[in-house]
């Protein structure tokens, strides 16, 4: 499970190193896993990327997404909205 606050090196104890990353000089960085989804009744035979997005050494979020999506720019700007944008201060 990861939690708000985690650290890099929590985070890959937990989930292994990523499989893609991706970093902005503002000081965000997104680890990109591939996970299969699963739950009590189901299990997906594909695998599915999930993310976790870092913001100065800790993690801020997490979800079923790819680094290429969360790290679009209209993510981190309070014009559109953009759900880092309060990390920011855009």
């Amino acid at each position: 499970m990861i939690e708000s606050g985690m650290t890099i090196t929590q985070i890959t104890q937990i989930m292994g190193m990523p499989v893609a990353s991706e970093t902005r000089p503002d000081g965000f960085k997104c680890l990109e896993y591939t996970l299969l989804k699963k739950s009590v009744n189901f299990t997906s035979a594909m695998p599915q990327p999930h993310y976790v997005m870092m913001y100065q050494g800790k993690a801020i979020a997490s979800g079923q997404n790819g680094c290429n999506v969360e790290m679009m720019s209209a993510n981190f700007h309070t014009a559109t909205f953009g759900k880092y944008a309060r990390f920011v201060g855009q």
